[in-house]
């Protein structure tokens, strides 16, 4: 259910910013720094996200006070099987109605923070998994899905590590029908290949 108003009102702190447009106060907006100082930036940035990793986990187990609704980084559904799907996003309604219609045993592991990457909690997740396969719906052009790069590199230095295929699906917005999951677990089964398009039309069909 919606939490009420005065619910979310509790929850949140007012918001208040330090850095407006303000014609009382002009300031520069956009200047960032220069090479003597650059790199030191971007490494508190860094330590940030790392401390961003774990009031994510604080704030999950409040808000699940609040609201009795947990939301953690990530999502797990039936991943007792030997082979899981990882995704993100409102696909993975979809893939848990295919799951749910598929004989095989199939789980998913849905993916709520994709910044800072939870990647110990990921592998933690799949450890007892023989197949991952990752459905993207981004690419990098020129390489791969986002997000089989993101899960290939975090089992890099693991020893022991699932057979990994990624496929791409529901670009600029398609849909992706559960046969469109069915066909991805099957096309994994067969392991010829890393990974496929899924869903082009035309000559590419």
């Amino acid at each position: 259910s919606i939490p009420e108003q005065w619910q979310v009102d509790d929850y949140l702190p007012e918001y208040q910013t330090n850095y407006k447009l303000d014609v009382e106060n002009p300031m520069l907006i956009g200047a960032y720094a220069l090479p003597d100082d650059y790199m030191e930036f971007k490494y508190d940035q860094q330590l940030a996200m790392d401390v961003a990793m774990t009031k994510l986990e604080e704030e999950s187990k409040e808000f699940e006070k609040k609201f009795n609704r947990r939301f953690d980084l990530i999502e797990e559904y039936k991943l007792e099987s030997d082979v899981a799907i990882v995704s993100m996003g409102s696909v993975c309604g979809t893939i848990k109605d295919a799951i749910d219609n598929f004989s095989a045993d199939v789980g998913l592991l849905r993916l709520i923070a994709y910044r800072p990457f939870p990647k110990d909690k990921i592998r933690d997740a799949l450890r007892d998994v023989e197949t991952v396969i990752v459905i993207d719906r981004a690419f990098s052009y020129g390489f791969e899905g986002i997000l089989f790069s993101e899960i290939k590199s975090a089992f890099y230095n693991v020893e022991e590590k699932p057979r990994i295929f990624g496929y791409v699906a529901g670009l600029g917005g398609r849909d992706i029908r559960i046969e469109d999951i069915h066909r991805i677990i099957e096309d994994a089964k067969q392991a010829e290949k890393e990974g496929d398009w899924i869903g082009l039309r035309g000559v590419y069909t």
